[in-house]
């Protein structure tokens, strides 16, 4: 689960980078 919540937070700031 932990992995997977990293992976969000990823998805997340190249979105607002984006």
């Amino acid at each position: 689960l932990q992995r997977r919540r990293r992976l969000w937070m990823v998805w997340q700031d190249e979105m607002v980078l984006w």
